[in-house]
């Protein structure tokens, strides 16, 4: 078994990752919050914790950190703690799901369905998209949970 970091460790990580997120792109903490906040509830000072080891993201300002910076939501949850989330997403999803590449299609749908949208609409839309795709993670990390209490200790067993 694998030993979990302390809180303290993991926002010591998650602040390292980020600062080197935001120096290679040449990003302030201005520029994150204003980039991650809709739909989640990002400002400077959030950003500013994050990077002083204060906080670490929810599980839905860590996606959408993930979507600001372009990177696999996968390496960027667990990177913010969120080890069982970023499991669940590569075993329902598969190792592609950290491939930019396999999005596309899915991206092109979504650009197919906000044609004819106003900016402001397909604002609204994406960030409702976020939105829920933010709830159904949280939820499925809370079942998951849930199913490894059930099975109980055992379970885990002889699992590589």
């Amino acid at each position: 078994m694998v030993a979990q970091p302390t809180t303290e460790q993991a926002r010591a990580r998650w602040s390292a990752f980020l600062r080197a997120q935001l120096d290679e792109r040449n990003l302030t903490q201005a520029d994150l919050a204003r980039l991650v906040d809709r739909p989640t509830t990002v400002d400077k000072s959030v950003v500013n914790r994050w990077l002083g080891q204060k906080l670490l993201p929810t599980v839905e300002s860590a996606i959408r950190v993930a979507q600001v910076l372009r990177l696999p939501a996968s390496v960027v949850l667990r990177e913010a703690g969120h080890e069982e989330t970023a499991s669940y997403i590569e075993a329902v999803a598969g190792p592609a799901a950290d491939d930019m590449a396999a999005l596309e299609p899915l991206i092109a749908r979504v650009r197919t369905l906000t044609e004819g949208l106003t900016p402001e609409q397909r604002k609204n839309l994406e960030d409702d998209l976020l939105q829920r795709a933010g709830d159904l993670f949280v939820l499925a990390e809370a079942k998951a949970a849930k199913l490894r209490r059930d099975a109980g200790p055992d379970s885990t067993r002889g699992a590589s």
